[in-house]
């Protein structure tokens, strides 16, 4: 289903129009239910990388890094850091592992000093630290670094119509289930709608949960890397 599908379908089962239920108001309640869609989707999918369709670009952040500097910031469009990669002097890439100030039991600040090929990175707010702090002669400076991401989806615009949401098709309905299920005020209707979605829903979660069953794995990003600052 597509946008403009989406909306007919949303008026069918609720009885709007366009005049009694804007299309500003429904774009808008549609992006908050493509949100939890995702939500259930990025919680239920454990073997795949999920990744909305309609993003453009691959799911990796790149940037350069500096001499002697430790921390960077996450990319704003980040849900989740799945991985984080540093280039070597040598132009080889190596994954570093994650830490926690738990298990580095002394204050970061004293945690591997100096600079060098990092080894280890630590999630803190919106930064990545890395340990120890890239060195010039050890690293690669210039896009150096790259994060593997889970983010957010790609919101529609008021004026959508052709698009399409970036998840299976099967499932497109709990859009416009959850979306008339914001306007309609009868309790009886409101309760339908909502059982339709939950079924709906829980399809879904199976769904993305069984899809890769028999051989876990996960989507390997081609080699275009997204910059960020």
């Amino acid at each position: 289903m597509n946008i403009t599908q989406i909306k007919a379908d949303i008026d069918f089962l609720c009885g709007s129009t366009s005049g009694t239920y804007p299309d500003a108001d429904k774009i808008r309640n549609i992006n908050i239910h493509y949100q939890d869609t995702a939500r259930l989707i990025w919680e239920s999918d454990g073997t795949w990388a999920f990744d909305d369709g309609n993003n453009t670009d691959e799911a990796i952040g790149s940037r350069t890094i500096a001499n002697a500097s430790a921390t960077y910031l996450i990319p704003t469009t980040a849900l989740r850091v799945k991985q984080v990669e540093v280039q070597n002097a040598n132009g080889d890439w190596f994954v570093l592992k994650p830490r926690t100030y738990e298990d580095i039991h002394i204050s970061p600040e004293e945690y591997l000093t100096g600079t060098g090929m990092p080894l280890y990175y630590t999630l803190d707010g919106n930064e990545i630290r890395l340990y120890p702090a890239p060195g010039t002669g050890y690293t690669t400076m210039s896009s150096g670094m790259k994060v593997r991401l889970s983010r957010a989806v790609t919101e529609f615009p008021v004026s959508a119509a052709s698009q399409t949401p970036g998840f299976a098709s099967p499932f497109h309905r709990t859009l416009s289930y959850g979306t008339a299920i914001d306007f309609v005020q009868d309790p009886r209707q409101r309760q339908f709608l909502a059982e339709q979605k939950n079924r709906m829903d829980k399809g879904l979660t199976r769904f993305y949960q069984k899809r890769q069953e028999d051989n876990p794995s996960r989507l390997m990003p081609k080699k275009n890397w997204r910059q960020y600052t």
